[in-house]
């Protein structure tokens, strides 16, 4: 009866993995295309600027005058360029992603990654606020295949749970009482 309790309590641990965070996936993101200037909408493709839900695969097939698409997963932005053209030189041509219903927790630190491969994109271009991301690529020249890699860290990403130290901690505590109670 001892053994069956203790193979339980050990099975019972070792499932009991530590919790991961998926701080986008799920959520309602709006995008929005901005050009001239950070105050003015681009409408020149109105059909892609809205709201979309991530999940798995690509969120927006065809961004903004049909030059890429975008996929967000739980902790990435990827753009991936379908074809070479330059952006227009502007104070603003870029997007703003924005958190719509509040249910992602604050962005604290968006980044490059060094996979992106989108010249002359540089940290400069990028900002955040704990709601919104936004990219501005005015001017910026891009080739087929080209992309861009932005790592995102929510705070809940940053405090995220580790039960399965605790759970394992706890076999170990339960192993040493067993070999003390047979010693």
């Amino acid at each position: 009866m001892k053994k069956r309790v203790l193979a339980t309590l050990l099975a019972t641990a070792l499932t009991a993995g530590g919790a991961l965070a998926a701080p986008l996936m799920g959520s309602t993101v709006s995008y929005q295309y901005y050009y001239p200037t950070l105050d003015s909408p681009y409408a020149g493709t109105p059909n892609v600027n809205g709201n979309y839900v991530v999940g798995e695969g690509d969120e927006i097939r065809s961004l903004t005058d049909a030059v890429g698409w975008m996929d967000i997963s739980a902790n990435q932005i990827l753009v991936q360029f379908s074809h070479g053209s330059r952006f227009g030189a502007a104070d603003f041509s870029g997007w703003v992603l924005s958190d719509v219903f509040g249910t992602i927790d604050s962005f604290m630190s968006v980044s490059i990654d060094p996979s992106t491969t989108l010249a002359g994109m540089t940290s400069e271009r990028l900002s955040f606020t704990a709601d919104s991301i936004s990219v501005n690529w005015g001017g910026l020249i891009f080739q087929a295949g080209d992309r861009l890699v932005l790592n995102v860290l929510t705070r809940g990403a940053i405090a995220v749970p580790e039960p399965g130290t605790l759970s394992l901690m706890g076999v170990a505590l339960l192993g040493i009482a067993a070999v003390r109670r047979r010693g």
